[in-house]
């Protein structure tokens, strides 16, 4: 009876799992999320500050009151707004506060938004339903992000040609052996 049975695998010149593989992998991918993200949101605000301005009407303002995932309370301005833009109305709604919780800043957020009074708004041409706010950033989240995105991208080819060069270089006649053992 065999009480063990040993096998070893033996890889020349290569590691099984990498270090600078699984670091390659990770970066580019997150990388190559955040350049997709980045010409989304590029080619969607291209020109934000330059759009139609029209105003809108605060519909309704009002603040939720919610739980975050270690159950604290969380408050959050709401505002509904209604806007005309190339012929026809729009209903839309957005978070003045900026995913900060606190009810103070969201009564401060809300103080501009009282129902009945109007606030300019830029609308997208040819697809009024996109808007933005004239003061806010949108614009540049764009580059920012796809700026993002290839440098980690540059990162994970780095990596792979530091893999690919000196790896092979770092390994020159060494054996790496890994035993795995099945038994009683």
């Amino acid at each position: 009876k065999l009480d063990q049975i040993t096998h070893s695998f033996i890889f020349e010149n290569e590691i099984a799992m990498n270090p600078l593989s699984v670091l390659q992998w990770i970066v580019g991918g997150i990388g190559a999320v955040f350049f997709a993200a980045g010409l989304f949101l590029f080619s969607y605000y291209s020109g934000a500050s330059e759009w139609p301005q029209v105003p809108a009407e605060v519909t309704k303002s009002e603040i939720f009151k919610g739980f975050d995932e270690d159950r604290s309370v969380t408050y959050e301005a709401s505002v509904d707004h209604s806007y005309e833009a190339e012929g026809r109305v729009f209903q839309k709604t957005f978070r003045p506060n900026h995913d900060k919780y606190d009810r103070k800043y969201a009564q401060e957020a809300l103080k501009s938004y009282q129902v009945g009074e109007t606030f300019m708004i830029r609308y997208k041409p040819g697809n009024p339903s996109a808007y933005s706010l004239p003061d806010s950033n949108e614009e540049i989240l764009g580059p920012i992000f796809t700026a993002i995105g290839f440098g980690m991208l540059i990162i994970a080819l780095i990596v792979w040609y530091i893999k690919k060069r000196i790896g092979p270089i770092a390994m020159k006649g060494k054996s790496w052996e890994k035993e795995i053992t099945f038994g009683d």
